[in-house]
């Protein structure tokens, strides 16, 4: 009963608050003390799916959201390996904390620095700028999960493939991935998402040159244009579960 409970409060969290934004973006003029709007209208939606500015703006937050996790998943599958089964983790444990650095530290503090930086290399207000700062960001939730996964793996399976005469590239295909597939597929959920959600980076690094669906939606709640801004945080809210559902499954189907 608690259980059913439990799931009831979070469900209602859930779609109460996009309920609300769904109905904003869908009310034409709704001031307090009002209840209810007294009319609705469909224009800002029109608005939004047929600028060219939204869909330019999808395809760079989503492009932006797979080259970091692609990278992610690139340094962290050996650097997990390393920590969980290796000697890296017994002979310096100082270094898994050292990765989850970006969680702690606020994102705003090192950006100005960067900023510096990359306008001395001629990277400034470009997509890899965006990139090359999203991606360390990113890194501790793809991190996490494969050294769960390697931790729980251990490496007897291995051990076996290669006493059956398994190379160790079809070791780590037809072993290691179908076993981590479920660690791999919530590290790519979550880089997803992460990626997908961030403001500060392109607004600061980008320069207005790389716009995600964040910095188009901003002016237009900062306007007091809240149809619009309504219509775009519900794109950007279904943008992020979309990620996180397709990356997960898209694994998780792969290596089944």
């Amino acid at each position: 009963m608690v259980s059913v409970s439990v799931r009831i409060v979070l469900l209602c969290g859930v779609l109460v608050p996009l309920g609300l934004l769904v109905a904003v973006s869908g009310a034409g003029i709704w001031r307090w003390p009002q209840l209810l709007a007294p009319q609705w209208s469909w224009d800002a939606w029109t608005y939004v799916l047929f600028s060219p500015d939204t869909w330019q703006a999808v395809w760079t937050g989503g492009s932006i959201a797979l080259v970091v996790t692609v990278l992610n998943l690139l340094v962290c599958w050996p650097a997990a390996d390393a920590l969980t089964r290796g000697k890296v983790g017994r002979d310096y444990p100082w270094m898994e904390a050292l990765l989850y650095v970006p969680i702690v530290v606020t994102g705003f503090l090192p950006l100005m620095g960067l900023h510096r930086l990359f306008i001395r290399f001629d990277l400034a207000d470009s997509y890899i700028a965006v990139v090359l700062v999203t991606w360390p960001v990113a890194l501790p939730y793809m991190l996490r999960p494969l050294m769960a996964g390697f931790a729980t793996f251990g490496v007897a399976w291995e051990e076996q493939g290669r006493m059956l005469g398994a190379k160790s590239w079809q070791s780590g295909w037809y072993i290691v991935l179908p076993q981590l597939a479920p660690s791999i597929a919530m590290g790519c959920s979550l880089s997803m998402v992460v990626a997908w959600s961030q403001h500060i980076i392109p607004f600061l690094l980008g320069g207005g040159q790389v716009r995600t669906v964040s910095m188009v939606m901003m002016p237009f709640l900062v306007g007091g244009e809240w149809g619009i801004g309504a219509s775009y945080a519900v794109l950007y809210t279904a943008g992020a579960c979309v990620l996180f559902w397709v990356s997960g499954a898209w694994v998780r189907k792969g290596w089944k």
